[in-house]
Parts: C-alpha cells; structure tokens; sequence
C-alpha cells in the first residue's frame, strides 16, 4: 500500500496508508478471497473535479482522492 502526494502533505498520509491497510485486510477476510494484486496505490490530486478523469489515472482499484478533502 502507498500514498503519492505533494511534498507538503507527506506528513499527512499516514492516516491514510493505515486505514486503507485495515480496509483491505478486512475485506480480504470478510470476503475471504486475498488481494489479487501485488499493490495498491492512492493518490492525492489537487483540485480533484478539476483533474478527475482527464488524466487516465482510471486503473482497476486504483482510488483517487482530493488532497483538500482528506489533508
């Protein structure tokens, strides 16, 4: 599991990777079935409405998130 962010938010992302660490771990034995994937990674972009899909950032389990709304 990583987080890519600006410089300035690094600090602010360890919430982030140990939530999202639970989540999966949860899911995989709620569901019973592993990660099928060697990684996950989240994304912090600026101006989220601004940038959602324009730059091909659409991968399987790939979230994005808004920098403003979770930093």
């Amino acid at each position: 599991l990583r987080v890519y962010t600006a410089p300035h938010f690094i600090e602010k992302t360890f919430y982030s990777i140990d939530i999202g660490s639970k989540i999966l771990t949860g899911f995989e034995k709620y569901f019973d079935v592993p990660f099928p994937l060697k990684k996950l990674d989240l994304i912090g972009i600026p101006d989220f409405k601004q940038w959602n899909g324009k730059l091909g950032l659409d991968y399987i389990l790939r979230t994005k998130f808004s920098e403003r709304k979770y930093f």
